[in-house]
């Protein structure tokens, strides 16, 4: 039956209908259109005929034809909802023979472009990952919903017996959502490190390479050429060992931590270098350093722009 509201032509079949009781079917198609509205009525099951009487049509309650009108869609809407589900896990071999067929035709470096496919590409390399994971991020802050949308995913490879390690920028040690990955990920076996620079945004997974393609992140390069591999991960080592564990905050980096917390707040604030350095006993080239430093995290000189940043990451604010 067609999906729509009833006609003004419908709904007056179907008020003679109710009127008079019982209506010959002939009477019903002798109105204006009355062949097309008695049919999509009967179909609604608005009207109904007996069937020791088949030529006379009676009305049926409305509550009625409405209650099994939606049983009939919710039946439908289930079974399409499970043959969505089923799709991936249906198509996972044709899928499989396509990126094949894929690397097959392209050779050993490939430029992708668009975040769709860049990300199928990843899954399908991820799903298959045997050996190794290693990743490079070179960002000075990660958006929770995106590293918390990828902790199945690499907790899924872990368990499948890969090296997992990961390279941080330093100072997104203090993300909250970035604390609660590095958690998850280690306690089965993934190790975590940060370091204070770090070169462009780079993954190995097993002998695939990928890093974007000339800067721009919506593009990205596959390399399987087996000496470039072998390179980036001499690359991935070296920084590896220059790299500190994520591990709590000593003592001392502690009472760093809040002095730069301490001078964030008053930079919102509106305080110049100066009154910092002298508030807070620094020199002034330690206040600039600390400038410097949050202006490289958060990505902006202004003061407005770095309190709305603070907001959302600090909610109940800074202590």
């Amino acid at each position: 039956m067609e999906r729509r509201d009833l006609t003004p032509q419908e709904e007056a079949v179907y008020g003679l209908v109710l009127e008079q009781g019982k209506v010959p079917v002939a009477e019903v198609k002798s109105q204006p259109n009355g062949e097309e509205a008695l049919t999509h009525l009967m179909a609604f099951g608005l009207l109904a005929t007996n069937p020791l009487y088949p030529d006379v049509v009676v009305a049926v309650d409305p509550a009625l034809a409405v209650a099994r009108q939606s049983s009939r869609v919710l039946e439908e809407i289930a079974r399409d909802l499970g043959w969505v589900s089923r799709l991936p896990q249906n198509t996972a071999t044709l899928a499989q023979q396509y990126w094949t067929a894929q690397k097959a035709q392209s050779g050993l470096i490939e430029v992708v472009r668009g975040a769709p496919a860049i990300g199928q590409r990843l899954e399908l390399l991820l799903d298959s990952c045997r050996t190794r994971m290693l990743t490079v991020h070179p960002e000075a802050s990660r958006r929770a919903p995106e590293i918390e949308s990828v902790l199945g995913r690499d907790l899924d490879v872990i368990q499948r017996g890969a090296d997992v390690r990961i390279l941080y920028l330093a100072p997104v040690r203090r993300q909250v959502a970035v604390q609660a990955y590095v958690k998850a990920v280690t306690a089965v076996g993934a190790r975590v490190r940060t370091l204070p620079r770090l070169p462009l945004r780079q993954f190995v997974i097993d002998n695939v390479v990928i890093v974007p393609y000339q800067g721009d992140v919506s593009a990205a390069v596959f390399i399987q050429d087996p000496s470039t591999v072998a390179a980036m991960v001499e690359v991935f080592e070296l920084l590896w060992t220059l790299g500190e564990d994520f591990t709590p905050r000593t003592s001392r980096e502690e009472q760093v931590e809040e002095t730069l917390l301490t001078v964030m707040r008053m930079l919102v604030e509106g305080a110049s270098t100066r009154q910092i350095a002298r508030e807070l006993g620094l020199s002034e080239r330690m206040v600039t350093r600390l400038r410097a430093e949050i202006s490289d995290e958060y990505d902006t000189d202004s003061a407005v722009r770095l309190g709305w940043l603070l907001r959302e990451r600090y909610p109940n604010g800074i202590k």
